[in-house]
């Protein structure tokens, strides 16, 4: 189970903490993420090719 973890929040928190438009946000908690699984990603800037966990 190394390098697992668990992805638990209230989307309408999310949004306001980091003021996102929820509106086309899909989040669903998981709580075995796993390396190259795609999660919700929150960056201080635009990235062209996303976040890569390897």
């Amino acid at each position: 189970m190394c390098g697992r973890y668990s992805l638990v929040a209230d989307l309408g928190e999310l949004a306001r903490r980091f003021e996102l438009d929820d509106d086309w946000l899909t989040f669903e908690s998981k709580y075995n993420v796993a390396p190259f699984q795609e999660v919700l990603t929150v960056a201080r800037r635009e990235t062209r090719h996303g976040i890569h966990w390897n």
